[in-house]
């Protein structure tokens, strides 16, 4: 009697972490993500999501960045980091060659937000550089319930820090500068910076892609929704995570 208990003890102790990592995966079961935006929290419209969609395209097909939105309603206790890391590895955004993949990751019931880099681009997105976009640009608009804008905010901060233009230091709920003379001197740093580098004597001078920012997001609202599928990306824990 005692050598059957053993017996049974002991099977128990065997299948106790194949019961776990089951329990786990049936209720941290990653999200299909098939589009640029996969929103499963529900917190976008399709009209944003259209525009979000065609802006991160442009950057996408400028080799700039392959960036990938996705939302969640919750983590259901998982660190949102190791969420994302297990995301990554499923979907493999970027390309094989450049490891240019960047993961926008918001759960919207525990309020965390992360940003996952991929090994290409740990040099022109450093993890402190993701911690100032999540804390001072995407969660001052999450706080009161703008995640339009937090994201959009925010996706642009990520791509042109990518692109080689400075963060501000002040926290978008701190600017007295109004919206359209920050807009009218980004678009002139932009026409400045490309008429030095089309300059035929501009030798050596390293292109980062701008002239498809100027005229940038125009026909954004019209209802476009295009597919995505991750090309082979790298990821190694380059990135950041932050609460509202």
């Amino acid at each position: 009697m005692f050598v059957k208990y053993l017996f049974y003890l002991f099977l128990g102790i065997l299948f106790i972490p194949v019961l776990n990592s089951n329990l786990i995966s049936q209720e941290n079961q990653l999200p299909k993500v098939a589009k640029r935006i996969t929103d499963n929290a529900g917190v976008l419209t399709s009209t944003e999501i259209n525009y979000l969609t065609e802006k991160l395209d442009k950057y996408k097909s400028a080799a700039v960045a392959d960036l990938i939105i996705v939302t969640i309603p919750t983590l259901n206790g998982e660190e949102i980091r190791e969420y994302g890391i297990r995301l990554l590895e499923k979907i493999k955004a970027g390309s094989e060659e450049k490891n240019n993949g960047v993961l926008l990751l918001i759960a919207i019931q525990d309020k965390k937000i992360s940003i996952e880099v991929g090994y290409g681009l740990e040099g022109e997105l450093t993890d402190a550089q993701s911690s100032f976009i999540i804390r001072n640009i995407i969660t001052p608009k999450f706080k009161v319930g703008n995640y339009f804008q937090g994201v959009d905010e925010g996706t642009t901060a990520i791509l042109n820090t990518i692109s080689g233009i400075e963060l501000s230091n002040q926290s978008s709920e701190t600017t007295d500068i109004p919206y359209w003379v920050g807009l009218l001197g980004f678009v002139f740093f932009i026409f400045l910076r490309n008429t030095l580098s089309n300059r035929p004597n501009n030798i050596g001078s390293k292109k980062h892609g701008y002239p498809y920012l100027i005229g940038g997001f125009g026909g954004g609202f019209g209802g476009r929704s295009s597919g995505w599928s991750g090309g082979g990306g790298s990821f190694g824990g380059g990135g950041a995570s932050g609460s509202w």
